[in-house]
């Protein structure tokens, strides 16, 4: 957190570590399910994004918001897929408030907790694209 101060006032500023947006064609995570199914399902996505998104009346649209989710926070991470960070790890959750967040697991905990780091997280999808967006902050007071 940065504090400043304008006039009479001290403001907090958070500190932004990283941002990674990414859009996602629908029809090309609607192929790789009809082509691949579990298999792919269970490389990307944990049991209860899965579960999620098979209920709704498009999973498709919900399995690739989920998707730019993931692959925005890798690039706010800087880190990328490989190297011990794997989709699996970065799971989409809602909260009861209907916000989305994200659960970390492995590496991506680890490194989430070790650069004391808040994630931030926005989805949507038309009928063709989803687009997610992630922020990442710096939280010096965890």
């Amino acid at each position: 957190m940065y504090t400043m101060k304008q006039g009479n006032s001290i403001l907090s500023v958070p500190n932004v570590y990283g941002i990674g947006i990414d859009i996602q064609d629908i029809t090309e995570i609607q192929s790789a399910i009809e082509k691949y199914d579990l298999k792919f399902l269970n490389k990307i996505f944990a049991p209860e994004e899965i579960e999620y998104c098979r209920k709704k009346s498009n999973p498709s649209q919900h399995f690739a918001a989920r998707f730019s989710a993931k692959e925005a926070l890798f690039k706010a991470l800087g880190t990328g897929i490989g190297n011990g960070f794997c989709f699996t790890d970065a799971v989409i959750l809602k909260k009861k408030t209907g916000e989305p967040h994200f659960k970390f697991y492995n590496t991506t905990e680890q490194t989430i907790k070790k650069q004391k780091l808040e994630a931030f997280v926005s989805l949507s999808h038309s009928k063709d694209y989803s687009i997610a967006q992630v922020v990442l902050i710096s939280n010096f007071n965890k």
